[in-house]
C-alpha cells in the first residue's frame, strides 16, 4: 500500500490520472533497466550494445514530449505520439538480449503476470521473489557455461525485471480494486444518504400537514381527527386513538379516534400522570409528549406502537407538542367565544346574542312556516328587595332566578337576561298555547322558589311578571315582536304583577288574538 500511496501522492502533484501515474513509473523504470543492461554489456557483443544505445536514445528522446503533456496534463494523448519510439526502443531491447536470452524465460513471465493478477501485492512480491530466486539458481548453478560478469547482470536484470513486473501488474490491480471498492462504498452511501433524505422529507411533508391541519380551525373535535388521521397514515397504524390530557384537572381535553368501527371497543382515557406507557386488553397506549400542565398519549395495538422508532417519537413530540399549543388557543377561544355571549352574573345569554339569536330563529320560522314565540319577564319589586337585603343579595338573586328559569325550559330554548332585573326566553316552534304553558311554569317555580341573602338567610316571595308574544300572531319582524312583548310585560306590572300578559292588539293579518283575552282572564283566576 505504501507504494501505491507514492503513485497516487505522484499523481496528484503530477496533476496527472493514476493510471497515467503508472505508465509513466513503468516507461522510467524501462529506461532505467536498458540504461543498466548497456553498463553491463560485454566488450564483444558489439551488436547488442549499439542496439541498446539506439534503445536508450529513443526512450530518453520520448520523455520530451511525455513531459510537456504532463505540464498541460494530456499524457494519455502524448502516448500515442511516443509510440513510435516506444516501439523502436523494444524492437532494440530484443535485438541487443538475442544472444543471451532463453526459452524459459517467458513462461516465467506469464506466471510472474498470473500471480500479480490475481494475489494482492504483499503475496505477489512472494511469490515473484520466489520465481525470481528459482530463475537465478537455474542460471548460475545448473545451466553450463561460463559464468562471467555480464552474464550474471543479465540475469540480475531479468530476475528484477519479473519481480518489478509482477508487483507492477498487482498495484496497478489492487488500485483498481480500491477505486471499485470505493465507488460501490460511495454508491452504498449515497443511496443510505438518498434513503435518508426521503425519509426526513417525508417526515417534514408529514409534520407541515399536520401543521396545516391545526392551524386549519379552533375547533378541537375537528382538528383531532385530522391530525390522527395524518399521524396513522404515516406510522401505517390501522386503528388508533389519541388523548390531549390535562395534568391537573385529569380530565381529556381533547379525544380521536382513527380507524375504529362502530361495534369495535376503543381504547379507554389513560390516567393522565401515568407515565410512558399505558396498557389494557388489546391496546397499549404510549405517552408522546407532555409539560408540566398537558400530556398527549397515543394508543393503538402493542404491535403497532412497537414499531414507532426513536426518531418517530422525535416527530410525533413536535406535532404534538404543537398540537397543545393549539388546545391552548382553542380553550382560549372557546372562552372568549362563551364570554362574549354570556352574561357574567348569571351564566345566561347576553343581550346581545339574545338580539342575534332572536332574527335568526325569525328567519328560520319564515324559510320553514312555523311559530315562534318570545318571553320577557321582570322580578317584581326588585329595587325594593335590592334595598332591604343589599345589592350582593339582588345579585345572589339575579343568578339564581336565571338557574330556576333555565330549569324549567326546554333545551332547545334560549333564555338570556335582558338588562337589569329582566329576563328573556325565546321559544322556537311555538305558539301562544305553548308560550303560555311556558310562561307559567318559570312564574311558578320563580314564585315558590326560596331564594337566599347575602347572610345566608331565606328569603321567599319573590315574584315575577311575564309577557309573552307570538310570530305571526303577533309580530311579523324580530323588533315588533321584541316591542310585543315589552308591551305585554307592561301591561302585566301595571295590572298587579305576578300575572302574565299577551298583546292584545290587532295582528299583521288582520285577525284578533282571541287566545289573550283567555290567557288573561285564566292568569287573573
Amino acid at each position: 500500500m505504501a507504494d501505491s500511496r507514492r503513485i497516487s501522492e505522484m499523481s496528484g502533484k503530477l496533476n496527472v490520472s493514476i493510471d497515467e501515474a503508472y505508465y509513466l513509473a513503468a516507461r522510467a523504470f524501462a529506461t532505467l533497466i536498458m540504461a543498466g543492461l548497456l553498463l553491463f554489456m560485454p566488450d564483444n557483443l558489439v551488436a547488442s550494445r549499439t542496439a541498446l544505445i539506439v534503445g536508450v536514445i529513443t526512450a530518453v528522446t520520448g520523455w520530451a514530449p511525455l513531459a510537456f503533456a504532463v505540464h498541460k496534463g494530456r499524457v494519455t494523448d502524448a502516448m500515442m505520439d511516443v509510440l513510435l519510439l516506444d516501439l523502436v526502443g523494444v524492437g532494440a531491447l530484443v535485438y541487443a538480449l538475442n544472444n543471451v536470452a532463453d526459452q524459459a524465460y517467458p513462461p516465467l513471465v506469464a506466471l510472474a503476470l498470473l500471480y500479480g493478477l490475481t494475489q494482492p501485492k504483499r503475496r505477489a512480491a512472494i511469490a515473484s521473489a520466489g520465481i525470481a530466486t528459482a530463475y537465478i539458481g537455474a542460471q548460475t548453478l545448473l545451466v553450463p557455461g561460463e559464468i562471467h560478469l555480464g552474464r550474471l547482470a543479465m540475469v540480475a536484470l531479468a530476475s528484477l525485471t519479473l519481480l518489478a513486473l509482477s508487483i507492477l501488474v498487482s498495484l496497478v490491480v489492487e488500485g483498481k480494486r480500491t477505486r471499485e471498492r470505493d465507488a460501490s462504498e460511495a454508491t452504498a452511501r449515497a443511496e443510505r444518504i438518498n434513503v435518508e433524505l426521503e425519509e426526513r422529507v417525508h417526515e417534514l411533508q408529514t409534520l407541515q400537514r399536520i401543521s396545516e391541519a391545526i392551524h386549519s380551525t379552533l375547533e378541537l373535535s375537528v382538528m383531532g381527527p385530522k391530525v390522527l388521521q395524518i399521524i396513522a397514515g404515516w406510522l401505517g397504524i390501522e386503528t388508533c386513538s389519541l388523548f390531549v390530557l390535562d395534568r391537573q384537572s385529569r380530565e381529556s381535553i381533547m379525544t380521536a379516534d382513527f380507524g375504529y368501527a362502530e361495534d369495535e371497543p376503543h381504547a379507554s382515557v389513560p390516567v393522565a400522570d401515568r407515565a410512558d406507557v399505558y396498557t389494557a386488553d388489546v391496546f397499549a397506549c404510549l405517552t408522546v409528549f407532555e409539560n408540566h400542565a398537558m400530556r398527549v398519549v397515543l394508543c393503538a395495538h402493542p404491535d403497532d406502537l412497537a414499531k414507532v422508532t426513536t426518531p418517530d417519537r422525535g416527530i410525533l413530540a413536535t406535532a404534538c407538542s404543537e398540537m397543545v399549543v393549539a388546545a391552548d388557543n382553542s380553550r382560549l377561544y372557546q372562552l372568549t367565544k362563551t364570554l362574549a355571549v354570556t352574561d357574567e352574573l348569571t351564566g345566561l345569554y347576553n343581550y346581545r346574542y339574545l338580539q342575534q339569536e332572536l332574527e335568526k330563529q325569525m328567519d328560520r320560522a319564515r324559510r320553514y312556516p312555523s311559530s315562534l314565540s318570545f318571553i320577557m319577564f321582570d322580578i317584581d319589586n326588585f329595587k325594593a328587595f335590592n334595598d332591604a337585603h343589599g345589592h350582593v343579595a339582588g345579585d345572589q338573586v339575579l343568578g339564581e332566578v336565571g338557574r330556576v328559569a333555565r330549569s324549567v325550559t326546554r333545551d332547545v330554548d334560549i333564555v338570556a337576561r335582558y338588562g337589569g332585573e329582566e329576563f328573556s326566553v325565546i321559544l322556537p316552534e311555538t305558539n301562544a298555547h305553548g308560550a303560555y304553558v311556558a310562561a307559567e311554569k318559570i312564574r311558578q317555580a320563580i314564585e315558590h322558589h326560596t331564594f337566599t341573602d347575602a347572610t345566608g338567610n331565606s328569603v321567599s316571595g319573590l315574584t315575577v311578571s311575564v309577557g309573552l308574544a307570538t310570530f305571526p300572531t303577533h309580530a311579523w319582524d324580530h323588533e315588533a315582536l321584541l316591542r310585543e312583548a315589552d308591551n305585554a310585560l307592561y301591561h302585566a306590572k301595571n295590572g298587579g304583577k305576578n300575572r302574565i300578559r299577551t298583546p292584545q292588539a290587532i295582528t299583521a293579518t288582520g285577525l284578533v288574538d282571541t287566545f289573550s283575552s283567555e290567557a288573561a282572564e285564566e292568569s287573573e283566576s
